[in-house]
C-alpha cells in the first residue's frame, strides 16, 4: 500500500476513535461532549499519532494495535491547543477557521473540555491491545513526563515568561524542544515501546524526532505569509523517464503538504515541475490546479539550462495556471530575466543573485552592473 493512502486510513481511523471516545462519555453531558467534538471536527493533521503509528509498525507492533495510544497521545495536544487559545494564554479566537471553544461556548466549558481530553487521554492508553503491561506503563510514564512540568507545560511557561525578551540561541532551542518537541519526541518513544524496537532503531528514530521537532517550532514561529510545497528540482539535463517520476512524487508531497497545512494567515503554493518537458510541465500544472492552491510556482528553471530552454519552461507552465492566483518564478533574478518572465505573466520572483553579486562587489543599477572594487571607486 502507499504511504499516502495508508497515511490517510490512519488519519480516518484516529478521528474515528477520537469521535467514539467522546461519545462514550455519560450522555447527561452534552454540552461537554459537544465542545469536544467541535475540535476534534475541527481537523488536523494528527502528526503525533501518525509519527507513532509509524514508529511502532517499523519497530514490529501492528498500528492498529497501538491506535489508543496514539488516540490518547493526540488527545494530550488536543487539550494543550484548547488551553493555548484562552484569553490567559494565547487569546485566539480562531483555530483552523473555526471559532475556538472558549469563543463558541464559554471560558469555563474550554478549561472543561481541555481538562477532559487530558484525563481521558489515560485511560485510553490503558486500552492498547497486543502491547504487555509493563510496557503500557512504560508509555504513560513517557506521555506523563513529556506533557507535564518536565516538557511541554514547561516549554509553555518559558515562552510566556520570555515575551519581550532577548534570548540565547540555547535559550530558544530549550523552548522549542520543551514546548514541541517534547511531545513529537515521546510519539517516537512510545511506538518504539509498544513493538519493543531495538537499541539502534529505538537511535535512530530519536535523532529523527529531536531534529524534526526543533524544525517544526521554528518554521511555525517564522510565520512566513507564504510557504512552498516540498518538490524535487532534478539537474538539467534529465531524462523524461526520471523527470516524470519527479514530478509525480512532486504532485503527492504537495497533496500531503496542504492536507497538513492548517495556518489561515499562511498561503501554500504548488510548485510546477517537469523540466524542459512540455507534456510534463502541462502535468504538473493541471495537477496542482486541481488542488486549489493560492497561488503558483514555477520551479526547476535556472538550473543551467540555456535562456532560451528557461523561457521555454516559463512558457509551457504558465499557460495552464488560473491568471487570477500569484505566478511566481522561483530562483530567477537577472534583470533581463525578470523583465522576460514579466512578460510572460509571471507575477512574483526572488533569487539570491543580487546579495551573492553584492558580496564580491557588484552592484545592479539602471546604468547596468557595476564593480564598485574597481579603482575608480576607491575614493
Amino acid at each position: 500500500m502507499e504511504n499516502n493512502q495508508l497515511m490517510k486510513e490512519w488519519l480516518i481511523a484516529i478521528d474515528q476513535y477520537l469521535l467514539a471516545m467522546i461519545d462514550q462519555l455519560p450522555s447527561h453531558q452534552e454540552k461537554l461532549k459537544s465542545a469536544m467534538k467541535h475540535v476534534v471536527n475541527g481537523g488536523g493533521k494528527r502528526l503525533r499519532p501518525m509519527l507513532l503509528l509509524a514508529s511502532a509498525q517499523i519497530s514490529g507492533a501492528s498500528p492498529n494495535d497501538v491506535l489508543p495510544a496514539a488516540c490518547a497521545l493526540e488527545m494530550i495536544h488536543t487539550y494543550s491547543l484548547i488551553h493555548d487559545d484562552l484569553p490567559g494564554m494565547d487569546d485566539d479566537s480562531m483555530r483552523r477557521g473555526k471559532p475556538t471553544i472558549h469563543v463558541l461556548y464559554d471560558e469555563a466549558t474550554a478549561i472543561l473540555a481541555g481538562d477532559a481530553f487530558l484525563t481521558l487521554a489515560f485511560e485510553v492508553i490503558c486500552q492498547t491491545k497486543a502491547v504487555s503491561s509493563s510496557n503500557i506503563v512504560k508509555m504513560v510514564q513517557l506521555l506523563s513526563q513529556a506533557s507535564g512540568a518536565s516538557g511541554m507545560i514547561a516549554g509553555q511557561m518559558l515562552d510566556i515568561d520570555s515575551e519581550e525578551m532577548i534570548l540565547t540561541l540555547e535559550e530558544l532551542q530549550r523552548i522549542h524542544q520543551e514546548k514541541t518537541g517534547k511531545l513529537i519526541l515521546v510519539a517516537i518513544q512510545m511506538g518504539c515501546v509498544a513493538g519493543n524496537a531495538s537499541e539502534a532503531t529505538n537511535k535512530v528514530l530519536e535523532d529523527f524526532a529531536n531534529h524534526y521537532g526543533l524544525a517544526f517550532q521554528i518554521q511555525n514561529d517564522l510565520g512566513a505569509d507564504i510557504i512552498m510545497s516540498f518538490d524535487e528540482c532534478p539537474p538539467y539535463p534529465c531524462t523524461h523517464d526520471y523527470m516524470k517520476k519527479s514530478v509525480e512524487r512532486t504532485i503527492r508531497w504537495a497533496k500531503r503538504g496542504q492536507a497538513a497545512h492548517n495556518r489561515d494567515d499562511q498561503a501554500l503554493f504548488g510548485i510546477v515541475q517537469g523540466g524542459e518537458y512540455e507534456d510534463l510541465r502541462e502535468l504538473s500544472a493541471k495537477e496542482l490546479v486541481k488542488l486549489d492552491f493560492p497561488g503558483y510556482s514555477i520551479g526547476g528553471t535556472s538550473v543551467g539550462e540555456p535562456k532560451e530552454v528557461m523561457y521555454k519552461m516559463i512558457d509551457n507552465a504558465i499557460k495552464w495556471l488560473p491568471e487570477d492566483k500569484p505566478r511566481y518564478l522561483m530562483g530567477v533574478g537577472n534583470p533581463i530575466d525578470l523583465i522576460e518572465g514579466a512578460i510572460r505573466g509571471v507575477d512574483m520572483f526572488d533569487c539570491v543573485l543580487p546579495t551573492r553579486v553584492a558580496r564580491h562587489g557588484a552592484l545592479m543599477t539602471h546604468h547596468g552592473r557595476m564593480n564598485i572594487n574597481n579603482e575608480k571607486f576607491s575614493n
